[in-house]
């Protein structure tokens, strides 16, 4: 029973030596980083296990912890290290704390990064994303409401506020900048009973920065109203 017991001691020490072998991975330290607005911004880093263990990266933004879960930032292993990369957004302007993890499956080695988030270019205009389509048919009369509404959004990395606006102006119709994105609106328009006899039109809305020329949608052809009687 004795002699059961110390093997039995000697097999858990032996377990305690063979983890106390396993040493963590090695990051090399990572100098201030600039990233730019809207580009595919990359971070090769060195890396390594004393062990010569397979590693796994992972990365967190501390101020972005959703970031994570997004398709415009991700992290995979290349010779010597890892590779980070990451395309951000002008609402993700300015310094963030970047955490890069290295780990063998049992220990881990993280380092943190600063990261200047900032736009590169500030000549940029105003681009439209939506509509997409160059117009729409409205149908009025019957179980229609006879009222339009279209969401507009505009890509501009270096404004983080774009006035969309209507020029000129169409009775009735309003523009509603959302509250909480710089970069989208909604139209509103319920035509009355003379511009429902007039049948068409061209609304020119229009994207403008302060900075830049004001653009207006669809390469300046408007966006086309067709108003259809049911």
């Amino acid at each position: 029973m004795r002699l059961q017991r110390n093997t039995m001691l000697l097999i858990a020490l032996s377990v305690v030596l063979i983890d106390c072998s396993n040493r963590p991975p090695q990051i090399s330290p990572i100098d201030k980083q600039t990233f730019a607005i809207d580009r595919r911004n990359e971070l090769k880093f060195k890396a390594g296990d004393p062990d010569g263990d397979r590693l796994f990266y992972a990365f967190r933004v501390v101020e972005l912890p959703k970031l994570r879960w997004s398709a415009r930032a991700n992290i995979g292993a290349v010779a010597g290290g890892g590779l980070f990369s990451w395309e951000p957004t002008a609402v993700e302007r300015g310094i963030k704390t970047l955490e890069l993890i290295a780990s063998d499956g049992d220990r881990f080695a993280l380092t943190h990064v600063e990261v200047d988030v900032r736009i590169t270019n500030s000549d940029i205009s105003p681009r439209f994303v939506a509509p997409a389509a160059p117009g729409v048919s409205l149908s009025v009369g019957g179980q229609s409401s006879g009222c339009l509404e279209v969401a507009i959004e505009v890509a501009d990395p270096d404004t983080e506020k774009v006035e969309i606006k209507l020029e000129p102006a169409i009775s009735g119709a309003t523009i509603t900048p959302n509250a909480t994105d710089g970069h989208r609106a909604v139209l509103n328009w319920c035509p009355n009973p003379s511009q429902i006899a007039q049948g068409y039109f061209t609304l020119n809305i229009v994207a403008d920065d302060g900075e830049n020329a004001p653009v207006r949608i669809n390469d300046g052809e408007g966006f086309v109203v067709e108003i259809v009687s049911s």
